[in-house]
């Protein structure tokens, strides 16, 4: 009997996580550096990656979009003292969403105008009498439940959305910090 081979399942979904990091990525100003000052105390991921001269699993200390349009990787042995760059290709199929778990959620472009977008249809009541996208859909969606979950509550994606639903209310909003 021959086996199955799914390696070409396997590129396809590595290259659709790749291409959503790619998009992440874009969002945070092309590049995520866990040793820059606002990234302190967060926990940089550890991924498998298969180079050339070493598998095995790595800290990773920086990941970003270079002049060529790769994305590329710079991280340290896990268990040693090794500094190494590589291509995002060089990652162990399904630790690339690794990468993004560990990064800050931030809202897109988009995203922030899906709210704005949700801010004026709710208000004017428009969200019951029109057809909407998907995208609108969820937006408004996931604003009234970031509206109506107590703070106390709310999850991270929440808190973003909310902080934006006021900013589109209330020019003189001040989102609040962990300190205040």
């Amino acid at each position: 009997m021959k086996h199955q081979s799914y390696y070409d399942e396997y590129k396809k979904l590595h290259a659709k996580d790749i291409a959503e990091l790619r998009r992440c990525l874009e969002v945070h100003g092309g590049e995520y550096d866990w040793n820059a000052p606002e990234h302190e105390d967060e926990c940089c991921p550890i991924i498998t990656v298969g180079l050339d001269y070493y598998v095995g699993d790595v800290d990773v200390k920086r990941i970003w979009i270079d002049e060529r349009d790769k994305i590329k990787v710079r991280a340290d042995e896990h268990d040693g003292w090794a500094d190494m760059e590589f291509d995002i290709d060089d990652v162990h199929f399904s630790h690339v969403e690794y990468i993004m778990d560990y990064m800050v959620e931030k809202l897109s472009d988009d995203e922030k105008h899906l709210i704005a977008k949700a801010v004026t249809d709710l208000e004017t009541g428009n969200h019951l009498l029109y057809a909407r996208t998907p995208e609108e859909k969820q937006m408004i969606s996931e604003v009234l439940v970031a509206t109506n979950t107590h703070e106390s509550e709310r999850t991270d994606r929440q808190k973003l959305i909310y902080d934006e639903y006021m900013r589109c209310t209330d020019q003189n909003y001040e989102p609040k910090t962990e300190s205040t």
